[in-house]
């Protein structure tokens, strides 16, 4: 969860604080973030889209609530939002289900660190409004650059597909995804497990699967697992199976 930077010249009708608006809404008992409705939201980030330096026309894939804002931008929120060493915690962006910004700390902290960026009210209200909303995905302009955006993306957007399945579903699809990374095979290895020097790996995404069982299917999406993965689930697991290729066919760039 990674972004920010930029905004300057914005349209009539943005809700704009006046002069010591910030350090008025900061002083209180209960820290309030500047926001703008989702509709004057759209309005002034297409505006300012065009100053994102997309060198691989990546930007024409965004679909609703998806936004891309500079590296700083970004980081400022996720230092924010995570202590962890940057080492740890360095993400080029994510789905945010939900406000994470819920404490009168971390509202001060974010407006402090935008305000050291050199943010302007305008930008500071549109970056605040972006970071306080939910079921909204989130990346570093970096990700246009290096090509990432193509994994990036349909992984982020396979997260948000995944939340929105009913319990029964999602309940399953994790008790699948608890099964094959705990599955042996005759040698006793991994099912999952990095065999060989095959470019089918499991490496870092078995760790991540492990650590959070949606990980699973996000790296399996991405061909981050060995072939025999997804052909066990495919075999063992129908509905299951099922569920994921409908959602990766309706994650991608398109």
């Amino acid at each position: 969860m990674n972004r920010r930077n930029f905004l300057n010249v914005m349209g009539k009708g943005i809700t704009v604080l006046a002069v010591g608006g910030l350090e008025n809404l900061l002083s209180g008992c209960a820290t309030t973030l500047p926001r703008v409705s989702d509709e004057e939201l759209t309005t002034q980030y297409n505006s300012i889209i065009v100053s994102i330096n997309d060198p691989n026309n990546y930007l024409r894939f965004l679909q609703e609530r998806e936004y891309v804002v500079p590296n700083k931008v970004f980081e400022a929120y996720a230092k924010t939002i995570d202590k962890r060493p940057q080492w740890l915690s360095n993400p080029s962006g994510g789905y945010l289900e939900k406000n994470y910004l819920d404490t009168n700390e971390e509202k001060k902290e974010i407006i402090e660190r935008f305000n050291k960026l050199g943010l302007n009210k305008n930008e500071i209200t549109i970056y605040s409004t972006l970071f306080t909303s939910s079921d909204i995905i989130i990346l570093k302009e970096s990700v246009l650059k290096d090509k990432s955006f193509e994994k990036v993306m349909p992984h982020e957007r396979f997260h948000k597909k995944m939340k929105k399945l009913s319990n029964e579903d999602y309940n399953h699809m994790i008790k699948v995804a608890n099964e094959l990374l705990e599955r042996r095979d005759e040698n006793d290895f991994r099912f999952v497990q990095e065999r060989d020097d095959s470019k089918y790996a499991g490496g870092f995404a078995e760790v991540q699967a492990h650590m959070n069982h949606e990980e699973f299917y996000t790296y399996l999406a991405q061909g981050e697992f060995i072939l025999r993965v997804e052909e066990a689930l495919k075999k063992d697991y129908k509905k299951a199976y099922e569920i994921f290729d409908e959602i990766r066919n309706a994650c991608k760039l398109k």
